[in-house]
């Protein structure tokens, strides 16, 4: 019997992220189901299962668990069974007068770990009991297909509901590491632990474990920070993984290594069917619905660069035969000539990091990695790079991969101090190695607007270089400043000129456009051929063209925008356009009202280097926009982290949405829960952005006020500031707030419409129901019984949802914590009145809102209504 690795075990409080699956298999049991639990190695199954034995015996009930060492021992009978009666029923006979009495359905339960541990025969018997008995049996397994197996034995005529243990979320997983530390810890160590552990719980726990013994994470002023990992130790992790395949199995996995992700169809080409449900059954494989062709990769992540570092001969064998099964598989399919390809190539060297992909993006939101895992643009083929040319090319590829942080900040030093700029002539690279040199003194706490002098001043031999640096010196100034009202009669001339110094004027003026609220001239600006422009300029032009939808309301346009250049960014190896486009995809995301889907854009910025060394770089903004999304949708345990782990003064302005230190802090506040704080240091500053030009991130503030800000006056809901840039959702959101602060029932109905088009028939209820109390104390009996009806006819609408579709249907206790919100209970009295812990309870809740759309804790109440 394989032994199987104990590296965690439940945290001081709590599962965590598991709370909800906890609660669900305890319900399930408590109907008298079987129950199981579905999980790859690492998932923390055998964690779960004690935690719901547990939870099972606070509810009385007694568990009963079998070891999986336990064998059945008596034979099978040699004699024929009673005549009439059927083999499979004399031996439930046998089976039930020979076990033990467990006693009933409703107090006893049959508890198995590890399922593919257990004898046939055993879990047939298992299997007896449990039909004839009643009582219901949990079972944990490794994934694979279901009805085989044992669980086909022990599920006779039963009924099974399998409950799958997937990867943690980041939140979830964040707060998991965090209360193993016993303190914050920076966000950005649990992104790098994500993707090195693909979001197992017990491996992830291990890997922090490893990089805690060797000084990669460490404890500096109350937070936890460094870098995650330790190839050795990750190294016999993914031994532990491998260690139960057959040499076969282990070189298909190799061979997959080498490919990287491949379609389901040429995988069973190339590795064999036989193969490849091997590596699935042993949860090693990942599989992407999202992708065309439906790719499958190695998983977790960093398995394939194990395997590509380990040296073994049969690896070249197995990687030959699968080159052969390719072309021989039609040698004109592009797919299968690239595969073949790759697999006669000289083998690659492993990527220095298990977590990313070759680019320094996270594998998580690149997609698969259909390039396989070859190094080109990674931090460490780049240091080399440099190291042996000392080159201007060479020393801008580097620093935008380094980050502004500790660890990069004496590859940045030697950078600016080492590198031969004579050699080089072209004019763009000259600018931004300058500007960059600029952008860096401001980190290291230099004034933003000396540094601005100090580039309109600087001493260069050639104009185009003196009259580029002028004008992103002006850009600077107006970042950390105000903008002048003069600025387009001051920019303008330099547009008419030639070269990139034409180019960095037409930037340069369509930024100050962008920022004043006057998209048109800014969008005729940069809609010209880009193609001669220095990359970096092209990619603050993208960004700017992405703001400019956002700010006129275009929010589709502005994800669709984003999005794009993410998938350029991809293609290109840049990362300073994927954090561009990310940041405006998340804008256009929030604004929509799709909190969640935003904040999920954003949690990849935090194991991404961030873009520092560009105009207008969007880290800072990204940062306070995810602290404000991370409260926004009840995941506040990240708050804490981003905060501390921030610089105490900001190194961007506040020319960008979300952008500057008085954002920043306002954040800080609203995580620590001082609402009123926070937004009135949103309504001053959006007041001084305002009065400095700044129309932009004044209206964005404005918006953010507003959201978090429950008792704040919407003085005009439908027309210009805030409304314009929020999408429907907020809009209709901003209306019935208005509505209910004005008293004004007409206004209510009007909200209540806007939500029903949206289908959030929760919301729009309870705009129906608050025009009719209004109209009631208004004596209007009429219009008191068209909006009592309406609100009605959608509770009945949401009911028919909730029951007809079971993948939206609450569940018992989500129906409990429904009731117990109606009544105005905390958290923390539903806790106590369930027996259950309080992160139970926000997870129930965070899964009702889910199912329902519903958006606060009055709507929530609300549900009570239609959910008896």
């Amino acid at each position: 019997m394989q032994p199987r690795p104990r590296v965690w075990g439940p945290p001081p409080g709590g599962l965590v992220g598991r709370d909800f699956e906890v609660g669900r298999v305890v319900d399930l049991v408590g109907q008298t189901q079987n129950v199981a639990l579905v999980g790859p190695h690492w998932s923390g199954r055998t964690t779960v299962l004690e935690v719901v034995c547990r939870a099972l015996e606070d509810t009385g009930r007694h568990t009963h668990l079998l070891p999986a060492s336990w064998r059945w021992s008596r034979p099978r009978p040699t004699h024929a069974p009673p005549a009439g009666a059927s083999l499979e029923s004399f031996l439930d006979q046998l089976d039930v007068r020979e076990v033990m009495d467990l006693g009933s359905p409703q107090t006893d339960v049959l508890v198995v770990d590890d399922l593919e541990h257990l004898g046939a025969r055993t879990a047939q018997v298992l299997g007896n009991l449990a039909r004839r008995t009643g009582v219901p049996v949990l079972v944990s397994r490794l994934p694979r297909d279901p009805g085989s197996g044992m669980e086909s034995d022990l599920s006779t005529s039963s009924t099974w509901v399998q409950v799958d243990l997937d990867p943690l979320a980041f939140e979830d997983l964040h707060r998991l590491l965090s209360e193993r530390l016993g303190d914050t810890l920076s966000p950005e160590v649990t992104a790098e632990i994500l993707h090195e552990s693909g979001g197992l719980p017990g491996l992830a726990i291990a890997v922090l474990d490893a990089a805690l013994a060797h000084g990669r994470v460490r404890r500096s002023d109350g937070l936890w920070e460094g870098t995650a990992g330790w190839e050795r130790e990750l190294s016999a992790m993914f031994a532990l993984l491998l260690d139960p395949l057959t040499a076969e199995q282990r070189g298909a996995a190799a061979v997959l290594a080498r490919t990287g992700a491949l379609p389901a169809d040429l995988a069973g080409e190339v590795l064999t069917p036989d193969a490849v449900a091997a590596l699935h059954d042993h949860g090693l494989l990942h599989t992407s619905t999202a992708v065309e062709g439906t790719p499958i990769s190695l998983f977790p992540p960093g398995l394939a660069s194990h395997l590509l570092s380990q040296v073994d001969p049969r690896l070249a064998v197995a990687a030959s035969q699968a080159a052969r099964a390719a072309q021989s598989s039609g040698a004109a399919d592009v797919r299968r000539a690239r595969v073949a390809d790759r697999l006669t190539s000289p083998a690659p060297r492993p990527a220095p990091s298990h977590a990313h992909h070759p680019s320094g993006m996270p594998l998580a939101l690149t997609g698969l990695d259909t390039e396989g895992p070859v190094v080109r643009h990674d931090l460490a083929s780049a240091v080399e790079a440099w190291q042996r040319s000392h080159g201007l090319r060479d020393a801008l590829r580097l620093l935008r991969l380094t980050t502004p942080d500790p660890r990069g900040a004496g590859i940045v030093e030697s950078v600016f101090a080492k590198t031969d700029t004579a050699t080089e002539r072209s004019a763009s690279a000259h600018v931004e190695f300058r500007y960059a040199a600029a952008r860096w003194s401001i980190i290291q706490g230099d004034d933003p607007h000396a540094v601005a002098d100090r580039l309109r001043e600087a001493d260069e031999p050639e104009a185009a270089v003196r009259e580029s640096l002028w004008l992103l010196g002006y850009l600077l100034d107006v970042e950390f400043g105000i903008l002048p009202e003069e600025y387009e009669r001051t920019l303008a001339p330099y547009v008419r000129g030639h070269g990139s110094g034409a180019a960095t004027a037409r930037l340069v003026l369509a930024a100050c456009h962008t920022l004043a609220g006057r998209q048109p001239p800014a969008r005729s600006l940069l809609d010209v051929d880009r193609s001669s422009w220095p990359d970096w300029l092209d990619r603050t032009a993208q960004l700017l063209l992405g703001l400019s939808s956002y700010a006129t309301g275009d929010l589709a346009g502005a994800i669709e925008h984003g999005i794009a250049m993410r998938i350029r960014a991809k293609r290109d190896l840049s990362t300073s356009s994927w954090a561009h486009g990310t940041y405006v995809a998340a804008l256009g995301l929030a604004a929509r009202g799709w909190m969640d889907d935003a904040r999920g854009h954003l949690l990849g910025l935090l194991s991404v280097p961030h873009s520092w060394t560009d105009p207008l770089p969007a880290q800072q903004a990204s940062r306070s926009m995810l602290v404000l999304l991370s409260v926004l949708t009840s995941h506040s345990a990240l708050a804490p982290g981003l905060v501390e782990s921030a610089t105490s003064a900001t190194h961007q302005g506040h020319a960008l949405p979300c952008s500057g230190s008085t954002f920043f802090h306002a954040m800080r506040a609203y995580a620590q829960g001082d609402v009123a704080s926070a937004a009135t240091a949103l309504r001053r500053s959006a007041d001084d952005l305002r009065r400095g030009g700044l129309v932009l991130p004044a209206e964005t503030l404005e918006l953010t006020r507003l959201l978090i800000d429950r008792e704040a006056a919407i003085p005009d809901p439908t027309g210009s500031g805030p409304s314009r840039i929020a999408g429907p959702y907020l809009r209709a959101l901003l209306t019935a707030r208005t509505a209910l602060t004005r008293e004004d029932p007409e206004m209510l109905l009007s909200a209540g419409a806007q939500f029903e088009l949206l289908e959030i028939p929760v919301e729009a209820a309870r705009c129906y129901t608050s025009a009719a109390e209004l109209f009631h104390h208004a004596d209007q009996p009429d219009r008191t019984a068209q909006a009592t009806a309406s609100a009605a006819a959608l509770h009945h609408t949401a009911l028919a949802s909730l029951t007809a579709r079971p993948r939206h249907r609450l569940s018992k206790r989500e129906t409990e914590i429904i009731h117990l919100i109606a009544q105005g209970r905390t958290n923390p009295e539903i806790a106590r009145v369930l027996f259950i812990s309080v992160r139970t309870v926000e997870g129930h809740i965070r899964q009702i809102r889910r199912k329902t759309g519903a958006t606060d804790r009055t709507s929530l109440g609300d549900l009570s209504a239609f959910s008896a």
